[in-house]
């Protein structure tokens, strides 16, 4: 059996594939790393591969049909929105990804960030590295005990960003319809509507997965329901948030400040690019996960998983598994 690494953004991220090389070799499992940059080159590599390890390269339906012999794709990290899920569904591919290896490092980096809104952070060191020193300028803040931070989305990652948001006494709602009370309470986090959570939140830190439901999600109608001079982080999926309509709403003074590690279109390496500037928007490139523990347990995790599947198991991380358990039957 073989398994390949399919992408080149891979190869920029990981300083290695150890982990991989040991644990497919320990299992008698050919293993191979790509660079493939478009559909021709990610048939030519993948065609005889038995399982594929991926990170953001495009994996739509006329793709998946040529992979014959595929039985199982995984995606290095918790989003899946590249690959084409009912494809692979038709083709008896198992669908998994890896969504617990960076859930304290992105907790934390959403946390971080909202912090640098909250407390004006990232505005002031602007100012001051263009001479200017004057803690009056910008937007207005408030001591963080007074404040109401607001979860949209109550995942893994949302649950430890309610424990850290905790310390600051501040009050914790969340919006996520697939999540009952009881789990919400016993975080201390008051279960409330989307609406409620647009009203009352002076912080919203969004942690909702990139499908067709929530694409757009915060858009311009839901900027103008949002309870004005509030902040908003997004450590998700950057097409969650629109983002011209987000920059209108920091114009009008819905949107005081936000932090953002996704955006729409990344990189962001045009100067010219119009959120570049305002300097109440605090960004970072797609980073939230990143720390070195975190790349071990991913790779780790993603070479596992394969096997796994390769052995007939449906691991608890398979996205298709009701799907795939209705072709196999």
């Amino acid at each position: 059996m073989k398994a390949v690494v399919v992408d080149s953004k891979i190869i920029d991220l990981f300083k290695s594939f150890r982990q991989e090389e040991r644990i497919f070799a320990d299992a008698g499992i050919d293993f191979v790393v790509g660079n493939a940059r478009n559909d021709a080159e990610y048939i030519e590599l993948c065609g005889d591969a038995d399982a594929l390890l991926l990170i953001g390269l495009r994996t739509p339906r006329h793709v998946i049909e040529r992979l014959k012999k595929c039985k199982v794709i995984v995606r290095y990290g918790v989003g899946y929105d590249c690959v084409d899920i009912p494809a692979c569904s038709d083709h008896g591919i198992v669908v998994c990804n890896v969504p617990d290896a960076g859930t304290d490092d992105v907790a934390s980096h959403a946390f971080a960030l909202a912090l640098n809104c909250m407390r004006k952070i990232g505005y002031y060191d602007r100012q001051i590295h263009r001479g200017h020193w004057h803690a009056g300028e910008g937007y207005t803040i408030h001591r963080l005990s007074t404040q109401t931070f607001g979860l949209c989305g109550f995942g893994s990652i949302a649950r430890v960003v309610a424990r850290y948001a905790a310390v600051l006494g501040s009050r914790l709602i969340g919006y996520d319809p697939f999540v009952d009370d009881a789990s919400f309470e016993q975080h201390g986090v008051k279960k409330v509507s989307f609406e409620e959570l647009l009203q009352q939140s002076d912080v919203i830190s969004i942690h909702t997965p990139l499908n067709e439901h929530t694409r757009h999600m915060f858009s311009k109608p839901v900027f103008e329901k949002m309870k004005r001079g509030m902040i908003i982080v997004n450590t998700s999926r950057g097409g969650v948030v629109c983002q011209d309509d987000l920059l209108d709403a920091i114009d009008a003074g819905i949107v005081k400040a936000c932090g953002l590690d996704v955006n729409e279109c990344e990189p962001l390496t045009d100067v010219n690019n119009r959120i570049l500037q305002y300097d109440n928007v605090v960004l970072t490139p797609h980073s939230a996960a990143e720390s070195v523990e975190y790349f071990i347990a991913l790779q780790e995790r993603a070479a596992r998983t394969v096997i796994e599947v390769l052995n007939g198991e449906l691991p608890r991380n398979v996205i298709n598994r009701e799907q795939i358990i209705k072709k196999r039957a």
